[in-house]
């Protein structure tokens, strides 16, 4: 297993298209993303700064991923979000900063191998 902080952002775009997250999403109900392809806000953070990507990689294969970008609490301050800041002020305290991961996948053929062990 081999981890790699960025990746192609093309080969990535194919791995993400024929992964089994868009039936996952599918499958829970999650109407508001283009099947099969990479959403515009996880793409605009992998494309303004590629570390926002991490992908597992196992014989050369991506088999997961991790896409994260930095936060601050003073970004949840729409109408709507007010619980969200609410719930997000309680579990920081005084912190201000915090990451927000928007997306870790692991392809379910490699689950259960005992992967998360080596990502923690």
């Amino acid at each position: 297993m081999r981890f790699d902080v960025g990746c192609d952002l093309d080969e990535f775009r194919r791995y993400h298209r024929n992964s089994g997250i868009h039936e996952y999403l599918r499958s829970v109900g999650v109407t508001d993303v283009v099947f099969g392809e990479l959403g515009p806000i996880e793409e605009a953070h992998i494309e303004r700064d590629p570390s926002h990507l991490i992908v597992w990689r196992e014989g050369g294969e991506i088999i997961g991923h991790v896409i994260w970008h930095e936060e601050r609490i003073d970004g949840f301050r729409e109408p709507g979000e007010e619980e969200v800041s609410a719930v997000l002020e309680r579990l920081l305290g005084e912190k201000r900063d915090f990451v927000e991961l928007h997306t870790v996948w692991l392809e379910e053929k490699h689950r259960g191998k005992g992967v998360w062990q080596e990502i923690l």
